[in-house]
């Protein structure tokens, strides 16, 4: 496989938007084929999502040689971008307890059910990112390292 994709570290736009990014995970080409990262984001921390190379971007000849870069998800005109996460989303998924809000509780159940959906369709690999967001969302007596 000759994939070639955007460093997830100099990934820096929009740029009226973004000033800083610090990877906390970079999936590469394959299985995990994505990137988390911390950014600066108009001023604030915020978490940051994407994936290094699109659906599309699989079946192209010149993506699979490696002669054209993959541009991955999301773009802006070509040019690789962020998708910042929403803070509800991650207060929902990382606190045990956010059942206080209404959006919390309306996206933990949601992400709980489509969970027990996945391991319905497909077992959970080990070390893959499913079995990961399980353990996020799981219960601190069930899972002790949260």
């Amino acid at each position: 496989m000759s994939y070639k994709y955007h460093n997830p570290a100099t990934v820096l736009s929009p740029k009226n938007s973004i000033e800083k990014v610090e990877v906390i995970f970079d999936g590469g080409i394959g299985k995990n084929a994505f990137s988390i990262a911390k950014v600066i984001w108009n001023g604030k921390i915020r978490i940051a999502i994407r994936w290094n190379i699109t659906e599309k971007e699989w079946n192209e000849p010149l993506k699979i040689n490696g002669s054209v870069k993959c541009v991955g998800e999301p773009n802006s005109r070509g040019y690789p971008t962020w998708f910042i996460l929403p803070d509800c989303l991650l207060t929902s998924l990382l606190q045990e307890n956010d059942n206080k809000s209404e959006n919390g509780k309306i996206i933990r159940e949601g992400v709980q059910k489509a969970i027990e959906e996945l391991k319905r369709v497909r077992p959970i690999e080990s070390g893959s990112p499913n079995k990961e967001l399980n353990g996020i969302i799981s219960t601190r007596n069930e899972n002790k390292n949260l």
